[in-house]
């Protein structure tokens, strides 16, 4: 027979219901949350795709009480159950960077034509340009130049790899020793120029080495950096960093005092783009981490006009450097199902979080394709 008397018994399952019921109450008022989308609000919304699995926002217009300042990063766009919001979606600080106010006092998408893209395997969206004028239309990519680069901490090599790696269309290109790996191609992607080890770590004057090797490129090239094992030690030594920020690496990354002791860093970049401007990605979480590894996967026309990243994966939450918006730089990232990248396929617009209380503005169906003109 049980020692516990039996009116603690009585006690314990009173708790278990008051509990039970305080979460369901939490559950149900998270779920009716109340979002209040604009008043007198009239939304147009086609989405179409064509016959390269190009979806685009052919219209999407507000007429009402849209503010653009207060309701745009109220917006998400939703397919089956992947939604994204709008300012995420095209890695947006303002919400001008998005939309421009027409003549007639409503707010149109910018015409980013080939807004999202699939393929067999991977979704992901674009956002390249030549320059503000001009985009670079994902229907005329007809060859493409696909590029894998791996970064990995050593606490994380015996998961992932022993080196950082490079491919170029799935050919192991290099190998990255300790420390920093400098990866170096013409402008087309078609010629290597250079692929080396810098071992910072162990010898700062390889910290000078580095700095020289970037800084002796002028011309337009492609730059990559990965690292291995430690990238942490002899970094800020012999204006190594200056050197990172002018091919596009950030300060708040690359001289962070939470830069830890073998964690992963890779840098994609050119010549003189400026610091903060190039896609620039960061893994580690404490010294020495087992999941400090991160992988980026990007796509390039056959004639090297821009990156753009279709994937990302890593082995925590990664820092990235959201600021690169000049020329020659793409970018991209993965988030819907290849379901909706097919004829019939459903898209949303959502005005608030759809799984906290948002409210559905408009749909519409892929159900038609155009030619390519």
């Amino acid at each position: 027979k049980s020692a516990v008397p039996e009116y603690i018994w009585y006690i314990s399952l009173i708790i278990i219901a008051i509990t039970l019921v305080i979460g369901v109450a939490n559950i149900t008022k998270k779920a009716n949350k109340n979002i209040e989308p604009p008043t007198n609000l009239n939304v147009q919304f086609d989405v179409q795709i064509d016959p390269n699995n190009v979806v685009k926002i052919k219209t999407l217009e507000f007429i009402g009480s849209f503010d653009l300042e207060k309701d745009t990063p109220n917006l998400y766009l939703k397919c089956g159950n992947s939604y994204k919001n709008l300012m995420e979606l095209f890695l947006a600080d303002k919400p001008n960077e998005i939309f421009t106010r027409k003549a007639s006092g409503s707010i149109g998408l910018i015409a980013y034509e080939g807004l999202l893209l699939g393929d067999n395997n991977n979704i992901f969206y674009d956002l390249t340009y030549l320059d503000k004028n001009k985009i670079i239309k994902l229907e005329s990519i007809k060859e493409v130049t696909k590029i894998q680069i791996w970064s990995v901490g050593l606490g994380a090599a015996s998961t992932i790899s022993h080196y950082g790696r490079f491919y170029l269309n799935n050919n192991l290109i290099f190998s990255t020793g300790r420390s920093y790996g400098l990866i170096v191609y013409d402008s087309t992607l078609k010629n290597k120029l250079k692929s080396s080890t810098y071992d910072v770590y162990g010898n700062p004057n390889n910290a000078a080495l580095l700095r020289n090797a970037i800084n002796s490129y002028k011309n337009d090239e492609w730059i990559f950096i990965n690292t291995y094992d430690e990238p942490r030690g002899n970094r800020l030594t012999n204006n190594l960093p200056q050197a990172i920020k002018s091919i596009g690496g950030s300060s708040e990354i690359f001289e962070s005092p939470n830069f830890k002791y073998r964690s992963a860093y890779i840098l994609i970049g050119k010549p003189n783009l400026g610091e903060g401007k190039g896609l620039e990605f960061y893994v580690g979480n404490v010294d020495s981490g087992t999941k400090a590894w991160i992988k980026v996967y990007l796509i390039s026309n056959n004639k090297g006009d821009f990156l753009a990243v279709y994937k990302i994966e890593a082995g925590e939450n990664y820092t990235f450097n959201k600021k690169n918006k000049l020329p020659k730089l793409g970018l991209a990232k993965l988030f819907y199902p290849r379901s909706c990248f097919e004829k019939g396929a459903v898209w949303e617009l959502w005005y608030g979080n759809p799984e906290e209380g948002g409210v559905m503005l408009a749909q519409d169906k892929v159900d038609r394709k155009w030619e390519l003109s």
